[in-house]
Parts: structure tokens; sequence; C-alpha cells
């Protein structure tokens, strides 16, 4: 039986070269499960808007991560931070493509197939009624303290008389066609 240790496996650290305006521009060939687990989150995080998950925003984001992860391109915080920034320079000079190509096919399907499964799980969770329940929570406490807001002054007793009042000349049975 073979020890795993004895079989002296290493991590796959290799790099694929290109040229970018002249520049050599290191590419892995193999990023960790770890890493690749992150830019997974990180992509779905940042696309989701609240009520939407942006697909336009997620590409974006997930090709800036694959840039940002598998090259030795370094980056100032602000181009960062200012993701959509950085990629507008990198696509309108074809740059998006041309590194992204030199991943690894299989690394590349590895991670846009997980997203699109990260992304069927996350709308499916988001339409399930356990969302809308953490949702309702999430709001309801707002929306109660504006209809208390929007009742303080109600009076509840001429409230009943022109409930009383619409009964009893028959207005009530009117509006509830309608």
């Amino acid at each position: 039986m073979a020890n795993f240790d004895d079989m002296k496996i290493n991590l796959n650290k290799s790099l694929k070269i290109i040229k970018i305006n002249g520049k050599d521009v290191n590419v892995l060939q193999y990023l960790p499960a770890e890493e690749k687990n992150s830019i997974l989150e990180n992509v779905i995080q940042q696309a989701d808007q609240g009520t939407i998950l942006n697909t336009f925003l997620l590409d974006c984001i997930f090709d800036m991560y694959l840039i940002f992860s598998y090259t030795d391109i370094k980056f100032t915080d602000e181009q960062k931070n200012n993701i959509l920034d950085t990629y507008d320079l990198l696509e309108s000079n074809g740059l998006v493509d041309i590194i992204i190509a030199a991943i690894p096919e299989n690394e590349y399907n590895i991670l846009r197939d997980n997203l699109q499964d990260m992304v069927d799980d996350y709308l499916g969770y988001r339409n399930s009624a356990r969302a809308l329940l953490k949702q309702f929570e999430f709001f309801a406490p707002d929306a109660a303290e504006k209809l208390k807001e929007a009742t303080k002054d109600l009076d509840v007793e001429k409230l009943k008389d022109v409930l009383q009042l619409a009964g009893s000349t028959g207005i009530n049975n009117a509006i509830g066609q309608y």
C-alpha cells in the first residue's frame, strides 16, 4: 500500500508566460481549491444587489478575480476597488480574453461551472419561502415603524362611525365589488 507522504506529490505551480504590451505576464496553470472557492464567494457577494443578482456585474467581476488570482499583474488598491473601471481598461484593449485564454481550459471550466451552480442555488434560495421569511424579518421592523407613524393620529371611533355609515348605506357593498 502506498503512503501519500512517500509519493512526494507537490502542488502544481507551473506558469504560462504571455506578453502584454512587451511585458511578461505569468499566468498560473493551477489555483488551489481554497482560492477558487474564495473567488466564487466574492463574485456572488459583490454581484448581489439586494433584490437581484446582477449577472452582467457577475461576469465582469468573475473575469477580474481570475486576472487578480491567476496572474502576477500588480494592481493598486484603487484599481481593485474600482473593479469595473479596471475591467473596462483591460476589456477595451482585448486583454481580458488574452489573459483568460492563458488559463487552462479545465481550470476555467471548473470555476465557471461551479459559479453557475452557485448562482442557481443562490437564486433558488432567494425565491424560497425561507428566504422570504428572512427578508420579512429584516424589513418588518422598519415597515411596522412606518405603519405606526402613519396611524398615530388615526381616530378609531371616527373610523368606526365611517364604516357603520358605509354599512348602513350600502356603500361598502359597492366598494367590495371593485
